[in-house]
């Protein structure tokens, strides 16, 4: 009975449960402007050693603005959402952060400190040291949620802390102005090639600076990462030392690209804590990092003179009313995404060659679609099918040769990076009426009604699918073009129940997607699925807001679009076409084509940032349409007049069958 009280206290021992072991701390080194071309290991041995032994990516530092500041990139690592100091390119300090309307100028309304805030509410012990990693952890009032040290203190503080956040800076060259920050890219930036790599004087000073921090820091998880911009918008490295192979996350739905935005979710899951917000914790893939900014800084650059070559072209065609070169222009941004095949941004004069490419391959394509078809309308329809499906098959691939090309989703400047953008749903759109148009042309109505309902429900499923094109502006604008002409299309006239049928085919496809995507899993989730949990949380107003004034900051462009609209609605009204147009029985497809392509281009600029792009970049097919309105059979004029031929029911390549009102008469 003596050894009893020991027999049960042996017991209780072995059968205790065992704790679970804490996390290793984790470490995140903040340096500002360093791209992976100023990593090599004669400049920068430490951080070129450290590259190869962590899983390695490429970073989006975009914050509020389109220059990223110091201050930028740490206040948004803290919120987990786009922040930046309203005041200018400047050195920040925690007590000036509420006079400094962080994200307002930019529409953007972050939750500045809120990664702070919910460690400090998880215990977890955070420590910031050196230059401005202190604004991670500083809210609205200026609070800062955890320890703050200088570099000096670093190896003494770091073993008792969970959370080590370390600026360390960069190179020099980064802007420094206290003036009023630009809430969009300049227009040199379509012009403006990748910036020049850092002096390899400061790269070695600072991979000094890092090499002395890892020899002082425990043993634990590093990530270093490059939060900031140098000189201008650029992708920069991150490096995550706890794991080995591609950084992604499903953020950017880009293998090897991740956002400054990812950061925070990544700290939150280390410690295992939940955090909102659009970001996504890193994860890894196997493989090598693509060279992304290699691929894609020579694209940005391009993007001016390619649409400025390309409107040359335009005007060329127009003048010489040459076909073949109607339809090179028309073939262009199929073009523009397979010269992305061919490394043309690794030869010397990047920009040159490109245009010179793009030309050689549309010049081919037009030469093809010459060569396989005799009718016009064929040509036309050649053309079109090669850009629907090279343009939006590739978009909602999410293929590089899509998105690394200037209609693509170019990650500097931080508006997407995956799906359709705005100029690939522009030249989609246009391509599926165009295709449609030609093939109404060949075959009877109500088969061209039905292949364009087809049609249309394609590039919608290409274009709002959230696994695929994840597009918001797309689809309220496509399906009441699409109802809408293939109405017309089968004889049908226009009524309040197809205009009804239209406008809610408009928002119940777009509500569908949006309510799909947010029954997926949140790390599925796209922008789609993000809006709605906005809406379901009482947030949606703010992202509204944020697109309207996107929107209405292009008020010089929409002035002139509504003048457009005007000069053709006059002139239409003193022509006395009239509703004449959408009368079924004058099987106007020309025009019907022109009025369904309208209703997107507009309604589409209307709701979308940046949506005034859409009714520009269409334009770019007005050539194949006046070769398709061109070559139509002679079937009376517009006012009604049947001088010229008898009913163009009856007339060949009209659709073969008679109207109703023909059938009656006979």
């Amino acid at each position: 009975m003596r050894f009893l009280p020991l027999l049960v206290l042996l017991t209780w021992l072995v059968g205790a449960p065992v704790g679970t072991a804490a996390p290793p701390p984790l470490i995140v080194i903040g340096i500002s402007g360093v791209s992976w071309q100023d990593i090599t290991e004669e400049t920068t041995p430490h951080l070129f050693r450290f590259a190869s032994h962590a899983a390695t990516g490429e970073m989006s530092v975009r914050g509020a603005y389109p220059l990223t500041c110091p201050a930028d990139g740490w206040l948004t690592l803290g919120a987990g959402a786009r922040a930046g100091d309203a005041g200018g390119c400047r050195e920040l300090s925690p007590e000036q952060v509420p006079g400094a309307v962080t994200g307002t100028g930019a529409a953007y309304h972050p939750d500045l400190g809120l990664l702070g805030k919910r460690l400090a509410q998880s215990g977890v012990s955070v420590l910031a040291a050196g230059g401005e990693a202190a604004l991670a952890l500083t809210d609205d009032t200026g609070e800062v949620r955890g320890q703050v040290a200088d570099l000096e203190e670093l190896a003494d503080l770091a073993p008792t802390h969970d959370l080590i956040l370390v600026d360390l800076g960069g190179p020099a060259g980064s802007v420094t102005d206290d003036g009023p920050r630009a809430e969009r890219d300049p227009w040199s930036t379509w012009f403006s090639g990748p910036p020049p790599g850092a002096d390899e004087g400061e790269m070695a000073e600072l991979d000094e600076r890092v090499g002395r921090v890892l020899a002082e820091l425990p043993t634990s998880r590093i990530i270093i990462a490059s939060v900031a911009d140098r000189d201008r918008a650029a992708l920069g490295i991150i490096m995550d030392s706890g794991q080995s192979g591609v950084l992604t996350s499903a953020s950017t739905h880009r293998r090897g690209l991740v956002q400054t935005i990812d950061l925070a979710p990544t700290i939150a899951a280390h410690v295992d804590i939940e955090f909102p917000g659009a970001g996504r914790a890193l994860t890894v893939t196997d493989g090598s990092r693509p060279d992304i900014e290699g691929a894609t800084a020579w694209a940005r650059a391009a993007q001016g003179p390619f649409f400025l070559a390309w409107l040359a072209a335009f005007a060329l065609s127009i003048s010489l009313s040459s076909r073949r070169l109607m339809l090179a222009v028309a073939a262009t941004p199929a073009a523009s995404v397979l010269t992305q095949i061919l490394p043309w941004y690794r030869l010397p004069g990047q920009v040159p060659v490109f245009l010179f490419l793009v030309g050689l391959i549309a010049t081919a394509m037009a030469f093809l679609a010459h060569a396989l078809a005799a009718r016009p309308a064929a040509k036309v329809a050649i053309v079109a099918g090669l850009n629907l499906g090279v343009v939006g098959l590739l978009a909602a691939a999410a293929s590089p040769l899509y998105l690394n090309s200037p209609l693509g989703s170019l990650p500097q400047e931080g508006g997407r990076f995956y799906g359709m953008t705005n100029m690939g749903f522009a030249v989609c759109a246009a391509a599926a009426i165009l295709l449609a148009a030609s093939i109404a042309r060949l075959m009877s109505r109500h088969s061209a009604a039905r292949l364009t309902l087809a049609i249309g429900a394609f590039l919608i499923i290409i274009d709002g699918v959230p696994s695929l094109g994840a597009d918001v502006g797309g689809p309220p604008v496509l399906a009441p073009a699409f109802v809408l002409f293939a109405w017309l299309l089968a004889g049908r006239r226009l009524s309040p129940a197809a205009l009804g049928l239209a406008a809610a085919s408009g928002v119940l496809v777009p509500v569908g997607f949006a309510i799909l995507d947010y029954l997926r899993p949140i790390d599925k989730r796209t922008h789609l699925g993000g809006f709605v949990d906005d809406v379901v949380g009482g947030e949606g107003g703010a992202t509204l807001y944020r697109k309207a004034s996107q929107v209405l900051a292009q008020w010089p462009a929409l002035l002139v679009a509504l003048a457009l609209l005007a000069g053709v609605l006059a002139w239409w009204r003193r022509a006395g076409i009239g509703w004449g147009v959408v009368d079924p029985e004058r099987y106007e497809v020309e025009v019907w084509a022109a009025l369904a392509l309208a209703i997107i281009t507009l309604g589409g600029a209307l709701i979308n940032d940046s949506g005034i792009v859409i009714p520009l970049v269409a334009g770019g097919q007005i050539p194949a349409w006046l070769m398709l309105l061109r070559s139509r059979p002679r079937a009376g004029d517009k006012r009604g007049r049947a001088d010229r031929a008898p009913d163009p029911s009856r007339q060949p390549g009209t659709g073969g069958e008679p109207s109703r009102r023909a059938a009656g008469a006979d």
